[in-house]
């Protein structure tokens, strides 16, 4: 009969110190992409469908930064996960790197001016907007005197203007988009290699799950909730599942089911890592080393069985 050893979850847990942990942002940056209609063929033999928009140029270009638009996710309703529609896109800019937003539409206006209110997205914003704005009609405009004016005294470089008709899309020259997906990218440059973990702010606490995810192998959604609770960072149930849908949607977590337990594991796409800090500075914690002991726990403690073959199960690629 094999020794069971202690569990190595806990005493990670014990030894870190959050407050000095910095996250270790991921050179593949996803893109929040809103603004107007991006319409694509029915089937690949169909002509390429005219140009509707101008985030219609920037998705069909195809930019070299993977983008993300808030309709590509359709099932964001189900089980009364999110409250409406712009609880969604709130919570999916959060993990985003950057918050893009073309003012071609109402709904894209709209947007801006919810994103824009809040501290966690306000900073990740870029409004790309038409020169259309700048006649005479406009420029008194509560967009331009209110929202675009904010965005403008909080980071200059987050309002962007372009020479294009919002409405006659088909006829954006292609240079117009190629400067846009050329300034996103520079903006992506920009974006600092690291940064102190802030419990208050999405995609740090999206980094803490995805990093214990990549340490404890496989982890229960209640085993999620405890380890904040540990950390004293105060989210509900409900904002948990919300992160978590998310995180699985953007293939950065995957679920993988064991008899009646469902476990979350590393996904196929990478995220932020989070660099853990110890609270003895002498001690360096040595997470590769942390992953090979919990494993080693799973096989000798009769508790972890399900966990265990959830894990073998994934490694061979079982389908559920």
């Amino acid at each position: 009969m094999q020794e069971i050893i202690e569990d190595p979850r806990q005493n990670l847990l014990e030894k870190i110190n959050l407050e000095k942990a910095r996250v270790e942002f991921s050179e593949s940056h996803i893109v929040l992409l809103c603004g107007g209609k991006v319409r694509f063929k029915e089937r690949p033999d169909d002509d390429e469908p005219i140009r509707s928009s101008l985030r219609h140029a920037i998705t069909h270009a195809p930019p070299e930064f993977e983008t993300f638009r808030p309709e590509d996710i359709t099932d964001w309703h189900v089980d009364g996960l999110f409250k409406n529609l712009m609880n969604f896109e709130q919570e999916l800019a959060g993990i985003c790197s950057l918050v893009v937003i073309a003012l071609e539409s109402a709904g894209s206006i709209a947007e801006l001016g919810a994103f824009s209110q809040l501290p966690d997205l306000s900073e990740k914003i870029v409004a790309i907007k038409s020169r259309d704005f700048e006649t005479d009609a406009n420029l008194a405009s509560f967009i331009n005197l209110g929202i675009l004016r904010f965005l403008r005294e909080n980071k200059n470089s987050s309002v962007r203007n372009y020479p294009w008709n919002i409405s006659a899309p088909h006829a954006i020259e292609d240079e117009v988009v190629r400067d846009v997906l050329f300034d996103i990218s520079e903006i992506l440059s920009e974006i600092p290699k690291t940064s102190i973990f802030n419990p208050n702010l999405t995609t740090h606490v999206a980094a803490l799950l995805c990093e214990l995810t990549t340490i404890f192998a496989a982890v229960r959604e209640s085993e999620f909730s405890a380890y904040l609770d540990f950390f004293d960072i105060k989210i509900s149930r409900d904002d948990l599942r919300r992160k978590l849908f998310l995180l699985e949607r953007f293939g950065l977590l995957k679920k993988e089911m064991y008899s009646d337990s469902t476990f979350f594991m590393v996904g196929r796409s990478k995220f932020h890592r989070l660099r853990l800090a110890s609270k003895d500075a002498a001690i360096r914690i040595d997470s590769a080393r942390v992953n090979m002991e919990c494993l080693q726990f799973y096989k000798t403690d009769s508790k972890q069985r399900n966990r265990q073959r959830a894990i073998s199960q994934a490694s061979k690629g079982v389908q559920r």
